[in-house]
This record gives structure tokens, C-alpha cells and sequence, in this order.
């Protein structure tokens, strides 16, 4: 989400509340709207299958292949998201944008490998029938792919565009859904996998366009990214580990003794996995409360206290600056907290009146109060992680996400042994601890950023020549020992 705000701020310019509401309307979109379609989507084309009387192990097996899809191809373009972002990031800052296209090829010559071997290792065990299995692996593949497109997009934050795409193909897929449901004699759910990596292909082939529409397409140098692993390497595990860390606590429950299994392919726990779906919509106003509070006001401070240091500044300016952006921060974060534990507890009472009305049970309607609190924290958690990481206090991050993941893990197992009552805790406890670990972590770092900002620094820039970076070379069949910026491209977090 880093940058949506700087277009957004625009929007609040005007004093009265039409003016307010349109930029909170417009932040919800560019935030939660590609969301919101593709859950739109998953609801229309289970309506449909019910429409036309499909059995329920059919629209069970439909449904998991779609959440199997969108869960994993989110895991495996996980691993180099936040590096292609700082790459993007650099060759922006020296304004190389021949090298930008070049790693979008790179990242994707690297992901899909890996992420179709571990998609054909589980899907080749399956009995399911190939061209279903065929379908939904597509799926699983075009995912991957356009996780990485919206990274480059997000560089011209044209935040509209990505939201636009989702919406065409969206539109596309359901128009062909309905289309082969009622005019051919392909099987439903296959008719409506099938439609949708048509769907999802037309998203994909727009995303293409636009990035070459825009980009220079010169360079073929495209492992050139591979030298950041050297440089960066917490990165891919600070991504790699928030977005498995958000879904471990349903692995748990899937491989457990509650677990069920759909065509003996796909395991899920649904007196689970339904609350949590619906746990997971409550965080939305801090997703949209960070973009149109900490990206807009707490930016601009920030800003000028990297600014009086890379310009010139001189000490009580600086210190100034400082104090100002400290308590900017600390006012947008209390803001925050504030807000969601408002939309949580207004949560808690709506979905005990209304989930019952929806078919959900006693259990899943008190395992949904716990989670809505552990969405809670972890939403917070998440923020926590953003800001740090706009400090470039990569190692508070990593400590605060390897910490995140692991304990995930064991608190829900745990509640597993504890039984029925504490199911959910484990995701409350994980997020609770791991939010206070990050928070402790960035008022170490605001109180002393001036040591992290001066003497953190090297003196002289030296290269990081490792096992990416050579790899990196011999694949584009370079030697060069220097850096292909030649310089250090970002001295401080604020430039």
C-alpha cells in the first residue's frame, strides 16, 4: 500500500464532508476493492452453482480449488514481492527504468518454476479428473503472475487501473460462467474453473500492456535483480513469513482431526475456515485508516525530517522535525487502534445476531468473537510492520514476523489440545505478542533514530558480491565488480 497515500491526499484538500467522504470512498476502492471482487466473485458462481442444482461435493470441490488457488499462488509470490519492491524502489530513486520491466521478467521466470513444481507435486497425487486438475492448476499459475504485475503497477500508483483490471476480468469470468452453465455440456464446475482463468487471462493481458505501454522494454538483463537477495535477504523472508504466518493457523485446523477433505485433494476445516473468512472483513477500516491517516499526515513529517538531513538542516531543525514526526505517529497509530476497536466490538455484535441467520453454529459463531479480536491485533501488527519497514528497520521487522509465524503455529496446536473452548486463541495470542514485539521494537527505534540514521550508515559503500550476485552476473554473462548503480541507491530511509 506504500505511495497509495501521496494520490490520495489530493483528495482531502476540501474542508467540508462530501470532501471527506469521497477520499474515504475513494481510499476504500484502491485498498479492499480487488478483494471485494474476487469474494464477489466466488459468492455469484456458488449462487449459480446452487441455480442449477449442482450437489454439494461439486460446489465443495469448486470452492476449495478456487481458496487453494489464491491462499498458495499469494504464498509463493510472497517470496520475492518485497524484494521486487525495493528493486523497483532503487531503479526509480537513479531513475534506470530500462532495468524495471527487465526484473518484472526476472521475478517471473523465478517464481513461476517454483510455484508450478510444488503446484504439480500436489496436484499430480490427486484422483481428481485431469482436465479439472489442469483448470485449477491455470488458475494457481495466472495468480502468481498478476500478485507480481500489481507490484510494478503500484510503481505509476495508478492504484485505479489495478482495481479496474480485477473488474474486467471479474465481469469476464462470471459472463462466461453463465454462458457455459446454460449453453454447453461442459460440466458446471469445470465450465466455471474454465471461465475463469479466461476471466483472470484478460487481467493478466491488461496488466501486460500497461506495464510495457509505459515502461522502456531495452534491457535483458533480467536476473539483475537476483544480486538484491544478497543485499536484502530479509526481505523475502519478512513477506514470506507475515503471509504464511496469516494462514497457518487454518493449516493447523485442515491437517488436524477436525479437518475434512474435498475429492480426497483438499483438506479445510469449515466450522473454521467460514468465521474466519468473516473475521478477516472486520480489519478493513484500518486498511483503509492507513492509507488515508499514516500515509498522508504521518508522511509528510517524516518527509521533512529526512529532508533537513539530506538538505542541510541544522540541529534544533532537525531535532524539531523529529519531535513533530514522533508525535504525528503516535497519534495516527492511538487513532488506529482506536477506530478498529470500534468497528471490533460493533463487529462482535452484529455477527452473534446475524451469522446464526446465515447457518452458522454455536461453535464457529464463538470461535468468529475470538478471531474478529485476533484480526485485531494482527491488523495492528501489520501496521506496525509498514512503519518499520518506512524507517528501512528491516531486522525489526524480520524479528517481529519470524517471531509471528512459528507462534502461530504452536498457540494453535496447543488449543487444539486445550479443546473446543480456545479454538481461535492460538491466532489471538500470536498476533497479541507479536504486536507487542513490534511495537517495543519501534519505540527502541524512534528513541534512538538518530543513532540508526547517522551511525548505522556505512562510511564507504561497499558492494555485497555473494552467491545471488554472481549468479546474478553469470547469468547475463557479466563480470562487472561494481555496482550497476555504482553508488549506494538510498543513503537514508527518507530518500
Amino acid at each position: 500500500m506504500a505511495g497509495i497515500g501521496f494520490e490520495l491526499r489530493k483528495l482531502f484538500t476540501g474542508k467540508g464532508y462530501l470532501d471527506s467522504i469521497k477520499a474515504y470512498f475513494v481510499s476504500s476502492l484502491v485498498t479492499v476493492g480487488p478483494m471485494i471482487l474476487c469474494i464477489t466473485l466466488m459468492t455469484v458462481l456458488q449462487i449459480l452453482l446452487m441455480y442449477v442444482g449442482v450437489d454439494f461435493s461439486q460446489r465443495e470441490l469448486f470452492l476449495s480449488a478456487m481458496v487453494y488457488a489464491f491462499v498458495f499462488s499469494l504464498v509463493v509470490a510472497s517470496i520475492f514481492i518485497m524484494l521486487a519492491s525495493r528493486y523497483i524502489a532503487d531503479m526509480v530513486f537513479i531513475k534506470d527504468y530500462n532495468r524495471i520491466i527487465a526484473s518484472f521478467y526476472g521475478v517471473i521466470v523465478v517464481c513461476l518454476p517454483i510455484g508450478g513444481l510444488l503446484g504439480g507435486i500436489f496436484y499430480q497425487r490427486s484422483p481428481i479428473d485431469l482436465p479439472f486438475k489442469l483448470a485449477a492448476y491455470l488458475f494457481y499459475m495466472e495468480l502468481i503472475v498478476i500478485w507480481i504485475q500489481a507490484i510494478y503497477i503500484s510503481l505509476f500508483r495508478d492504484y485505479f487501473k489495478i482495481l479496474i483490471g480485477f473488474l474486467t476480468g471479474v465481469v469476464t469470468a462470471i459472463i462466461l460462467s453463465c454462458v457455459a452453465l446454460l449453453f454447453t455440456e461442459v460440466r458446471a464446475v469445470l465450465g466455471l474453473l474454465i471461465s475463469i482463468d479466461i476471466g483472470f487471462f484478460v487481467i493478466m493481458v491488461s496488466y501486460m500492456h500497461y506495464l510495457k505501454r509505459f515502461l522502456p522494454d531495452t534491457d535483458r538483463n533480467i536476473f539483475n535483480f537476483i544480486s538484491y537477495i544478497d543485499r536484502y535477504p530479509s526481505l523475502i523472508f519478512i513477506c514470506f513469513f507475515y503471509n504464511l504466518g496469516m494462514y497457518s493457523h487454518n493449516f493447523v485446523f485442515w491437517l488436524s482431526e477436525y479437518g475434512v477433505r474435498a475429492a480426497d485433494t483438499y483438506s479445510f476445516a469449515p466450522f473454521y475456515d467460514v468465521p474466519m473468512f468473516y473475521a478477516y472483513f472486520t480489519i478493513v477500516p484500518t486498511l483503509v485508516l492507513f492509507v488515508v491517516t499514516v500515509e498522508t499526515s504521518f508522511i509528510e513529517k517524516y518527509k521533512n525530517y529526512y529532508g533537513n538531513i539530506n538538505n542541510g538542516g541544522n540541529y534544533q531543525e532537525i531535532e524539531m522535525a523529529k519531535k513533530e514526526m514522533s508525535v504525528v505517529l503516535a497519534q495516527e497509530i492511538s487513532y488506529i487502534m482506536e477506530v478498529q476497536l470500534f468497528f471490533s466490538i460493533i463487529s462482535l455484535l452484529i455477527g452473534r445476531k446475524l451469522l446464526p441467520k446465515i447457518g452458522m453454529t454455536g461453535l464457529s459463531i464463538d470461535i468468529f468473537s475470538i478471531l474478529v479480536l485476533g484480526c485485531y491485533v494482527f491488523v495492528l501488527m501489520f501496521v506496525i510492520i509498514l512503519i518499520l519497514l518506512y524507517f528501512d528497520d528491516r531486522k525489526g521487522a524480520l524479528i517481529t514476523t519470524s517471531f509471528f509465524l512459528p507462534s502461530n503455529i504452536l498457540f494453535s496446536m496447543l488449543t487444539l489440545q486445550w479443546g473446543e473452548a480456545y479454538f481461535g486463541l492460538g491466532f489471538f495470542m500470536s498476533g497479541f505478542f507479536s504486536l507487542l514485539i513490534g511495537l517495543g521494537r519501534l519505540i527502541y527505534y524512534i528513541r534512538n533514530i538518530d543513532y540508526y540514521t547517522f551511525c548505522s550508515q556505512p562510511i564507504l559503500y561497499k558492494e555485497q558480491i555473494g552467491l545471488f550476485t554472481k549468479l546474478s552476473r553469470l547469468l547475463e554473462g557479466d563480470r562487472r565488480t561494481t555496482s550497476p548503480a555504482g553508488k549506494d541507491p538510498a543513503p537514508f530511509p527518507g530518500t
